[in-house]
């Protein structure tokens, strides 16, 4: 599987998952963190919204 590093909560982390997984998954499946909610899963309401390099981003 792909090797992806982000930095989450000003620690950098690095995750081997394949890159068809939702960040959102991989922050509660996989790093354990709980805060992000599933909002609309269409990208609708905008609760998806992430940060990517300084800018909002809407997968």
């Amino acid at each position: 599987m792909p090797e992806h590093t982000f930095r989450l909560n000003g620690e950098q982390v690095t995750v081997n998952v394949a890159d068809d997984v939702r960040l959102l998954w991989v922050l509660r499946d996989v790093l354990g963190v709980t805060g992000p909610k599933y909002g609309c899963g269409i990208n609708v309401c905008k609760a998806c919204t992430s940060h990517l390099n300084g800018k909002a981003f809407n997968p």
